[in-house]
C-alpha cells in the first residue's frame, strides 16, 4: 500500500552518510544517491516498497516544518491515480503543479 515517504535535509549528502549506516543494522541498502546533493532512497537490498527517501524540497527553499514530508500511496493503475487527485482536487486540496511520475 505505501510506496514511499520521504523527509527533507538542507545536506542530503550528510544524510546520506547517516542513513546508510543506521538503516544498514534494519537489512535496508542504499538504493540511489544523486551527486547534486538533491535526494537519495533506501529499502530492501530487493527493491520492494516501502523506501524512505531523503530529499531537498523541490520548491528550493530551506526545509522546514511542512516543507518536505512527503507520504506515498502506491497506486495500482494511472487510472486510479487520476481518479484520487480528482478526488483530492475536489475535496479541498491544493495542488503544487501537474501530475507526473
Amino acid at each position: 500500500m505505501l510506496s514511499h515517504f520521504n523527509i527533507g535535509s538542507n545536506n542530503v549528502l550528510d544524510a546520506v552518510v547517516f542513513y546508510t549506516n543506521i538503516l544498514e543494522s534494519l537489512g535496508l541498502v542504499n538504493l540511489y544517491a544523486t551527486k547534486d546533493d538533491t535526494w537519495a532512497s533506501w529499502g530492501p537490498a530487493d527493491g520492494s516498497r516501502p523506501h524512505f527517501v531523503v530529499s531537498r524540497p523541490q520548491d528550493g527553499q530551506d526545509c522546514a516544518s511542512g516543507n518536505c514530508q512527503i507520504l506515498a500511496f502506491e497506486a495500482q493503475t494511472r487510472v486510479a491515480v487520476d481518479q484520487c487527485y480528482q478526488s483530492a482536487m475536489r475535496h479541498g486540496a491544493t495542488s503544487e503543479g501537474a501530475l507526473g511520475l
